[in-house]
């Protein structure tokens, strides 16, 4: 059966209380998402932007929009391979690969099993072209109309030629979102266009800093350490907040200093949340972070979710 799983956030996570004006870049990704359709061509486009300015925001945003079923994945600094397209494959059983060949035959079912870690088995005796082909049986499988890969300045080799092989295939009509911070993985080399979130204006920053009641003069000093970028514009808010501005801040001194403002018992329960991961069963995990659950949602640093992507 499946559970109510949570979600756990960065510690910053970059909400979207100071995400205005974006409204066109989030149009250009719902664009590509119809000219793909329309041309039945599977196109890509890289967001590229530093730590902080936006780039999971804009996806989960554009992808609240999409008139269709998606898959996202995330590679992380220990998941860089092609087991970070696990979450590509929306398995809701508990025999998965029984699940993937009802889907897209024994063949394609093997290879992507293997691929993401499924099923043991060395992923260096893979066809890459065949992976690909795998992949494009399941978007035609699931009729998905978008494939979200983020953070892939993380990615290994592997993942990045499996990336460039689906690029533009004809007879799929879906399209690719991908993020990477800048100067790391290049557009070109993925065949795909690029979209570059641009810092927010001065004036953006203040006016809305000052909409959730930051004086003037910390709504300037906010103004000057975020430097455009909304996740330390959110977090030097809310030090300000706090009375805790102190005239400066790195982005890590902020979010550290956030943290350390937590009651032990929240405290003790972002610890165990970040040693499970990403995702996770609080029942699973045990009474102390069953016991911190609550103000971990009420802090904004883990979200509910009623589905599961864990079968069990």
């Amino acid at each position: 059966g499946e559970r109510e799983e949570t979600e756990r956030r960065a510690a910053g996570s970059d909400a979207p209380v100071v995400e205005t004006g974006r409204e066109a870049e989030v149009a250009r990704l719902l664009v590509l998402v119809d000219g793909a359709g329309a041309a039945e061509e599977l196109r890509a486009v890289l967001v590229s932007a530093p730590a902080g300015a936006g780039k999971s925001w804009l996806i989960r945003e554009a992808t609240a929009r999409l008139a269709g079923p998606f898959v996202r994945a995330t590679c992380t600094s220990t998941v860089g391979d092609l087991r970070a397209l696990r979450d590509w494959l929306p398995v809701r059983s508990d025999d998965p690969v029984r699940w993937l060949d009802a889907h897209v035959g024994p063949a394609a079912a093997q290879i992507l099993a293997r691929a993401v870690g499924l099923v043991p088995g060395d992923t260096r005796a893979l066809r890459v072209d065949d992976v690909a082909d795998a992949f494009v049986a399941l978007v035609h499988a699931l009729d998905l109309r978008c494939l979200v890969i983020e953070d892939l300045h993380q990615a290994a080799p592997e993942l990045l030629d499996l990336l460039a092989r689906l690029a533009n295939r004809e007879g799929v009509a879906a399209s690719r979102w991908r993020t990477a911070r800048p100067d790391v993985v290049d557009a070109d080399d993925l065949d795909c266009e690029s979209l570059v979130r641009e810092p927010l204006a001065d004036t953006v920053v203040v006016d809305l800093v000052r909409a959730h009641g930051v004086t003037a003069d910390a709504a300037r000093e906010v103004m000057a350490l975020a430097g455009g970028n909304p996740l330390h514009a959110l977090e030097a808010m809310r030090a300000a907040q706090r009375g805790d501005l102190r005239g400066g801040g790195s982005l890590e001194e902020l979010i550290a200093s956030r943290l350390a403002s937590l009651d032990a018992r929240t405290r003790a329960a972002v610890e165990i949340a970040a040693v499970c991961g990403e995702r996770f069963w609080p029942e699973a995990v045990g009474a102390e972070l069953l016991d911190g659950l609550a103000s971990l949602l009420a802090a904004g640093l883990a979200t509910a979710r009623v589905d599961s992507a864990i079968a069990g």
